[in-house]
């Protein structure tokens, strides 16, 4: 066979399919199973690709299907909280229709209030025309109101002049030393005739002031002798009262420093005692305290040299506003003034005298924001503006040691002059008040219990008002414009009423 013949079979069997052949079995054999193959090969890929392809499907509806009933279960929550928003709306729409209705139905009864009041003010103004020398305020204890006549003797018709036989009235008896004399201010006796000039208001001499009266405790003469509602003077001895303040609002540590407070005002009350707690936002509690023209009040603070000064001088505008100017006892510092209310060496008391306070930034700022100096502290009277009630005297910041026999016996003579003196109280036609400052009150409440029996302090209608303020107003940065607003606050809570 040629290299031709050789290429040519060679070329047939590359490109022509070989026959099966009948004579080798195993050769056929083999043929088949490699054209067999070849066929089959593409219907498989096929196959497998469209069973991928119905996974992928089955995955994609499993989503969608997912997704879709996460979108329904969205649409029926939203649904839900509109249907909760609706119903909230309703619900506040329903409390406000309310709250319109007592609102308006309160300035009804308001508008008819001042409607009333405004009529009852236009007939006591036309009687004050038509009656000539009307003496409104002459309330004498259920005695009737007499009217003073005209004084024009022209118009009046003469009367025949009688003789009347007039008697020698016997002499006055001697009057017991009157305690109330020491504070300028004298209580009328059982047998004496209250007659009371008709109302007028008292204006102080200080421009300052006057103008501070104006301001803050008003211009309106003062014609009502009704309590106001939210008059607080005849709540005393609430013990429910006086533990919710002690207790719940901590009053007893946080404004007083005393944590036995609420034993010390029960053991008051028992005593005869009322003893009334100030609101520390008056504004929100409603607290309103009537001031009468026959009270006796005591300011009071722990040194007596900075809140009772400036309640010294609203309680002076509050009375000048009743048309008095008694009853005002000096400030009182009743842990560093001129009580040592413990005989106790170790106790904490130390005397500030007065040249101490001098050179206090305060008391310049005070001067400059008022127009005059700091009243003298009660007990200045008895032993004068620097006395040894101290175990030690400073001098240019060096400490020398005072015999003690001299202080003690000092002190226990102080001591026992104010509880005669100050904390004494008598009968009197009119309260006994003791406004008392933060950690003053305790130290108050024992010196009064102290210098009077129960029956005592029943008989002079004795009060303790606690005010809950500290001394931040001046210990911080001091200023006129803060101690202006003290005064403010101070009067905010205080009503003249007339009697």
């Amino acid at each position: 066979m040629s290299s031709e013949d050789i290429f040519e079979s060679s070329s047939e069997d590359i490109f022509n399919e070989p026959q099966p052949q009948t004579s080798s079995w195993g050769k056929s054999n083999t043929t088949k199973s490699v054209s067999t193959t070849r066929a089959i090969t593409p219907t498989n890929n096929i196959s497998n690709s469209n069973s991928v392809n119905n996974v992928n499907n089955d995955r994609i509806e499993t989503e969608l299907a997912k997704i879709r009933e996460d979108i329904a279960n969205d649409r029926r929550n939203n649904q839900d909280n509109y249907q909760d928003l609706l119903k909230r709306v309703d619900k506040i729409q329903e409390e406000m229709d309310m709250v319109k209705s007592v609102v308006g139905k309160r300035i009804k009864a308001m508008e008819k209030k001042l409607e009333a009041e405004s009529m009852k003010r236009r007939k006591i103004q036309e009687w004050i025309k038509e009656t000539p020398g009307v003496n409104l305020e002459n309330i004498t204890g259920g005695k009737p109101i007499v009217s003073i006549q005209s004084t024009d003797t022209s118009k009046a018709s003469p009367k025949p002049s009688k003789k009347r036989s007039r008697k020698k009235k016997a002499p006055p008896p001697e009057e017991e030393e009157d305690t109330f004399a020491y504070f300028g201010y004298k209580a009328p006796t059982e047998t004496e005739e209250i007659r009371r000039p008709a109302f007028k208001r008292v204006h102080s001499e200080n421009p300052i002031l006057q103008s501070l009266e104006n301001l803050h405790i008003g211009t309106e003469e003062i014609t009502s002798v009704k309590m106001p509602d939210n008059d607080k003077s005849l709540e005393y001895n609430d013990l429910n009262r006086l533990q919710y303040f002690l207790g719940q609002k901590k009053y007893d540590k946080k404004y007083f420093r005393y944590p036995k407070l609420t034993s010390l005002a029960t053991s008051f009350a028992e005593h005869g005692g009322k003893l009334i707690i100030v609101p520390t936002d008056t504004r929100i509690d409603d607290f309103t305290f009537a001031i009468k023209p026959s009270d006796i009040i005591f300011p009071i603070c722990p040194d007596g040299l900075h809140r009772s000064q400036v309640l010294y001088l609203v309680l002076q505008g509050i009375k000048r506003m009743t048309g008095s100017t008694e009853g005002i006892i000096s400030p009182h510092g009743s842990i560093r003034g001129y009580d040592p209310y413990s005989l106790d060496q170790e106790a904490d008391y130390r005397f500030v005298s007065t040249s101490e306070d001098n050179v206090h930034p305060v008391t310049r700022i005070f001067e400059n924001t008022f127009g005059q100096k700091k009243a003298s502290r009660f007990g200045n009277e008895k032993v004068g503006p620097n006395p040894d009630l101290n175990y030690t005297r400073r001098n240019g910041g060096i400490t020398t040691p005072i015999n003690s026999t001299v202080v003690s016996k000092l002190r226990e003579s102080m001591n026992e002059y104010f509880s005669l003196y100050y904390y004494k109280a008598k009968p009197s036609s009119g309260r006994c008040i003791y406004m008392a400052f933060g950690s003053a009150v305790p130290v108050v409440l024992r010196r009064i219990m102290e210098s009077n029996t129960a029956q005592e302090l029943q008989a002079a209608n004795c009060y303790v008002l606690a005010l809950p303020w500290t001394v931040e107003l001046y210990s911080q940065d001091p200023n006129p414009t803060k101690l202006q607003r003290a005064y403010a606050h101070y009067a905010s809570f205080f009503c003249p009423i007339a009697e």
